[in-house]
C-alpha cells in the first residue's frame, strides 16, 4: 500500500524528528486531487481524539509540516492531539512540498479548488458532519473566501479559527508603500522568490529582494538574512523575542519560496477598496459565513496589521449579526510567533482549542 492510502508514517524531516521525536510518533500521509486536479496533501496525525477533527492549515509558502517543528518543547500539532483533538495537516497548493506550488495561483483558486476538497476528504475519512479549522494568514483569506463564494459549506465547520487576516488585506506602513508603487508588476507572475541563501538567482525577482532586505525598516533587531528577504517579500513576519534561535535558524525551510504570481494576487485584493479581497456585489449577503469564527491577532503583528482582522470582525457582525463572532488579540505577540513561538503552547494554544471546542 502507498502513501496516498496513508499508511507511509513519517517520522523525520528537516522541520521535526531531528532534534527529538514527535510525542505522536509520526504523521500518515494522504494525497488528494484539488477541483482542477493539482496534488495537494493531508498529514494525519494517527489516534484521533474525542474531540474531533480539526485541519490546520498554514500560510503562504509554509508546508503543513511547520505545524510540527521540534524546536519547541510541543508544537501545535503535538497540543492538539495531547488534548484529545483528531489532528489533520492541510497542505494546499501554496506548499513547497508540492509540485504544484512552483506554478503561478491566486487566492480564488485556493478559495474554489483547494478547501472544498480538504473538508469534504476529513469529513470522509471521519465520517462527521462538521470539522474544526484553524487557518493561518492567507489560507484563512482563502477560506473566508470559499465560504462567501459558497464553494464550501458553512455548514460543514465547527468552529474556524482565523489567525492574524481574512477578508481584509491591511499591511503595515512599509507593506503599503510596495503596495501602491506596483513594484510586484515589475516580476513575471511564473518566477520564483527564493529566500535560502544558496538558492537565489540573478533573476529581477530576487534582485529586487537582495536589494530591498538590507535597506527596509524592521521591527526587529537580527543579523538573519532569510529574516530579512521575508521582510521584504511578506513584512515582518516574526516578532522575535518570542521565538528560539533554534526556530530562527530554520527559517529558510520552514518558508523557502514563493510563486510571485500568488504574492500578485494577494496585492490586487489589497489594492481593492478598504483591502477588501471581495468585490461589492459579492457584499450584498455574507450568509456563507454564517459560523462560528473567532479571529485572533498578534498584538504586535507587523505583516497584517491588527486593523486587518478588526475590520473583518466588524463586517460580518454587520452582516450577521455579532452571535458567531470573537475576536481576540493576543498580547506579546505578532504573526507567526503566534505558531512557532517558544511558549505558544502556554500562552496561544490553549485559546485555539477552546474556540475549537468549548469546555
Amino acid at each position: 500500500m502507498n502513501a496516498a492510502q496513508g499508511t507511509e508514517l513519517i517520522t523525520q524531516h528537516e522541520l521535526f524528528g531531528v532534534r527529538r521525536p514527535l510525542a505522536f510518533g509520526g504523521l500518515e500521509r494522504h494525497e488528494i486531487r484539488a477541483g482542477d486536479g493539482a496534488t495537494l496533501t493531508l498529514h494525519h496525525v494517527p489516534g484521533g481524539g474525542p474531540r474531533g477533527p480539526v485541519i490546520l492549515a498554514p500560510g503562504t509558502a509554509m508546508s503543513a509540516l511547520s505545524f510540527c517543528l521540534d524546536t519547541v518543547d510541543q508544537n501545535l500539532a503535538e497540543y492538539l492531539h495531547a488534548e484529545g483533538f483528531d489532528v489533520w495537516l492541510f497542505d494546499w497548493r501554496t506548499s513547497p512540498e508540492l509540485a504544484v506550488s512552483r506554478q503561478p495561483y491566486t487566492l480564488a483558486d485556493v478559495a474554489a479548488y483547494d478547501w472544498p476538497v480538504a473538508i469534504a476528504e476529513v469529513r470522509a475519512r471521519t465520517g462527521v458532519d462538521q470539522v474544526g479549522v484553524i487557518a493561518h494568514c492567507l489560507s484563512s483569506s482563502a477560506l473566508h473566501l470559499s465560504l462567501a463564494r459558497r464553494h464550501t459549506d458553512a455548514a460543514h465547520i465547527k468552529h474556524l479559527v482565523a489567525s492574524q487576516v481574512a477578508l481584509h488585506l491591511v499591511f503595515n506602513w512599509v507593506g503599503r508603500i510596495k503596495r501602491w508603487t506596483f513594484a510586484d508588476k515589475l516580476i513575471p507572475i511564473e518566477q520564483m522568490l527564493h529566500f535560502r541563501p544558496a538558492q537565489i538567482t540573478r533573476r529581477i525577482g530576487d534582485l529586487i529582494l537582495t536589494l530591498l532586505a538590507p535597506i527596509l525598516p524592521k521591527s526587529y533587531r537580527s543579523k538573519d538574512k532569510v529574516l530579512h528577504r521575508h521582510s521584504a517579500c511578506f513584512g515582518d513576519l516574526l516578532h522575535v523575542e518570542r521565538v528560539s534561535p533554534a526556530t530562527i535558524a530554520l527559517m529558510a525551510p520552514l518558508i523557502p519560496q514563493v510563486v510571485m504570481g500568488f504574492c500578485r494576487s494577494a496585492m490586487a485584493a489589497a489594492r481593492a477598496g478598504n483591502s477588501l479581497a471581495l468585490t461589492r456585489a459579492e457584499l450584498a449577503s455574507l450568509d456563507g459565513l454564517k459560523l462560528p469564527i473567532t479571529y485572533v491577532v498578534g498584538e504586535h503583528n507587523n505583516m497584517f496589521v491588527p486593523e486587518a482582522t478588526r475590520r473583518t470582525f466588524e463586517l460580518v457582525c454587520e452582516k450577521n449579526g455579532p452571535e458567531q463572532y470573537r475576536r481576540e488579540i493576543i498580547k506579546g505577540y505578532g504573526h507567526l510567533d503566534c505558531m512557532v513561538g517558544s511558549t505558544s503552547n502556554q500562552d496561544v494554544f490553549p485559546l485555539f482549542a477552546q474556540a475549537l471546542d468549548p469546555r
